[in-house]
């Protein structure tokens, strides 16, 4: 009848933050944590961005985030293309790691 039972739970999501028109990337696309390299410009992130053929590492700072975005302050522009880690595969020996696609917006 609607009424949380023993055993059961909920989620809750707050609206503390918003900002519009901001470079934006994949939150998958953010890899190991730089607190070192934080700064006024925002949290410190390694990201893999594509140039041409290859993938070169670059440091990003990252304002604000949710679960799939992240907003860019610095270290990328609009049109950079970043890669996206795919998780470890249970079931398979050793696991696969892949990359995919990602994009400034």
């Amino acid at each position: 009848d609607g009424e949380l039972m023993n055993g059961m739970s909920t989620q809750m999501f707050f609206h503390v933050a918003s900002a519009e028109d901001v470079p934006v990337i994949p939150a998958a696309a953010l890899g190991r944590r730089l607190p070192a390299q934080d700064s006024d410009r925002g949290e410190a992130y390694e990201v893999m961005r594509q140039i041409d053929d290859r993938l070169e590492r670059t440091v990003v700072h990252i304002g604000l985030m949710t679960r799939t975005q992240a907003e860019v302050r610095d270290g990328l522009t609009p049109g950079d293309s970043v890669a996206l880690t795919a998780q470890v595969t249970p079931g398979v020996a050793g696991g696969t790691r892949g990359m995919a696609a990602g994009a400034v917006h």
